[in-house]
């Protein structure tokens, strides 16, 4: 007997937080995957039409959002030089994330697996907060972490919960009430990338460079740069690609080749549309005069507090960071996620029929090679300087 599906939302909506699959009493919510990425599907047979799955769906019930804190933006840098050099960018998480285990707590955030993979997972030693620093640009596998984070909750644990802000908004609709000792820390994304494809990437770079990829890293940092791709290898060589775009995947995540439906209409874009307690990105748009940088690889976190929680937990860590408050509009005027949701890309489509076509390396052939934009045309023929003073006269 076959067995019956049936969607909760509609599938361009789902953001894949998982909230329905955690919220189940009947297990009656099966993972589909569909173009690359994993979708909930009601099993009719066992569900015994409760519909909690619906009610915790933010999509179908939007969770209550907010703005910063006295509009303010703040650029931040952790005084530590080797807390910066494993983050991202300036390593305000980890300050956060040391401060609750330092009480007893617990924190959840996207690490990387055995397998070269992304899901969440739960530590309460300071020694791993090394997993959950560093960009994964996949969509992590949350699983069944809600439940943990709601154990945790219930025996008066502290709880720290980090992911995009999709997931910030699944996990509030699950838990459906305030925990004074939950706080939410967001990450901006650019878009969540197909995990399958990121898989079969993997595959591909192993057999490139006759070796098997055991891990890697999205933000390298070296002397001349912090934004490098970084593969190590089963025989103990790495490849690194100092021009990310050169990267197949990279390119398809950047240029929004590889994201998921739901990421072309963004609901948690726009300074206003924040549900966490702080929110956390690169400040690009950061003037440069405006805060001194202690070495070249410096680049400081954008931070925004939404709630008295999130301003509690960022006044007491502020002693292990350099803190400048900016404009906001300095802040949006440097962040795509803060305007708009990030546009489908023309060859998402030749993308996914190419690769149910002939397999991954050849769709990637076709599709995911860089294909330079007005922006990179513009600075072949004027320089990097010109381009960007002409890009900030025609935004004003």
């Amino acid at each position: 007997m076959k067995t019956e599906l049936k969607k909760i939302c509609e599938r361009e909506q789902c953001t894949g937080c998982m909230a329905c699959y955690n919220s189940c009493p009947q297990k009656a919510i099966a993972l589909q995957e569909q173009d690359g990425f994993f979708y909930p599907n009601i099993i009719e047979e066992t569900c015994i039409s409760c519909g909690i799955c619906a009610k915790v769906c933010p999509v179908l019930h939007p969770v209550s959002k907010k703005r910063p804190i006295d509009d303010t933006a703040y650029a931040v840098f952790h005084k530590e030089k080797e807390i910066r050099d494993t983050s991202s960018s300036g390593g305000v998480f980890y300050s956060l994330a040391k401060s609750i285990i330092e009480k007893g707590g617990t924190v959840y955030g996207a690490a990387w697996t055995e397998k070269v993979s992304v899901k969440h997972i739960r530590i309460d030693r300071k020694e791993e907060i090394s997993l959950l620093q560093g960009s994964k640009y996949v969509q992590s596998d949350v699983g069944e972490i809600y439940k943990f984070v709601k154990a945790d909750l219930e025996q008066g644990v502290k709880v720290l919960f980090s992911g995009v802000p999709c997931q910030a908004a699944g996990l509030r609709r699950y838990l459906a009430k305030e925990y004074d000792n939950l706080y939410i820390c967001e990450v901006l994304c650019h878009g969540s990338a197909s995990l399958v494809a990121f898989r079969e990437h993997i595959k591909y770079i192993g057999r490139k460079y006759d070796s098997e990829v055991i891990n890697v890293n999205f933000r390298a940092k070296t002397e001349e740069k912090c934004q490098n791709i970084t593969f190590g290898f089963q025989n103990g060589t790495e490849h690194t690609f100092r021009n990310p775009l050169e990267d197949w995947f990279y390119n398809g995540f950047q240029n929004g080749t590889l994201l998921r439906d739901s990421c072309y209409q963004c609901r948690y874009t726009g300074t206003d549309s924040r549900s966490a307690d702080i929110t956390l990105a690169d400040f690009w748009g950061l003037q440069k005069n405006s805060m001194k940088f202690p070495d070249g690889l410096t680049y400081p976190s954008l931070v925004f507090v939404n709630s008295s929680k999130g301003r509690s937990l960022f006044q007491e860590n502020r002693g292990d960071w350099e803190v400048v408050k900016r404009p906001m509009e300095e802040a949006v005027w440097g962040n795509l996620s803060l305007r708009r949701s990030v546009p489908k890309n023309k060859w998402k489509k030749k993308f996914l029929e190419n690769y149910q076509k002939y397999g991954y390396e050849r769709a990637g052939e076709l599709c995911l090679i860089s294909h330079p934009n007005w922006k990179e045309r513009l600075k072949g023929i004027l320089g990097e300087r010109l381009t960007g003073f002409l890009i900030k006269v025609l935004r004003r």
